[in-house]
């Protein structure tokens, strides 16, 4: 079996030299979603006609169900609340 083959990410990473200083303090987890975000960023701003439609399609089931489960808790009555309702509330004299 190859030796390089059988290292974990962190190990190869380690052993680059352009990284090395960066492996010691940054996860390896870190540095891929740092790398993705970067790139993704930079595609965004490449593209910014698609990046609208993109948003918008994530943006509105996200802004329906927070809605929905919004007017659900509204609607919703607890306990203290729906005996209250049914009995009456207790009139002074």
């Amino acid at each position: 079996m190859d030796r390089e083959a059988s290292r974990s990410p962190t190990v190869l990473l380690r052993l680059s030299r352009d990284a090395r200083t960066l492996a010691h303090s940054v996860p390896i987890d870190t540095m891929i979603w740092k790398v993705a975000i970067r790139i993704a960023r930079r595609e965004a701003l490449r593209h910014k006609g698609a990046l609208a439609p993109v948003a918008t399609m994530l943006a509105l089931p996200v802004a329906g169900a927070s809605a929905a489960d919004t007017m659900l808790h509204t609607v919703r009555l607890t306990t203290t609340e729906q005996l209250t309702r049914d009995m009456g509330r207790p009139t002074r004299w």
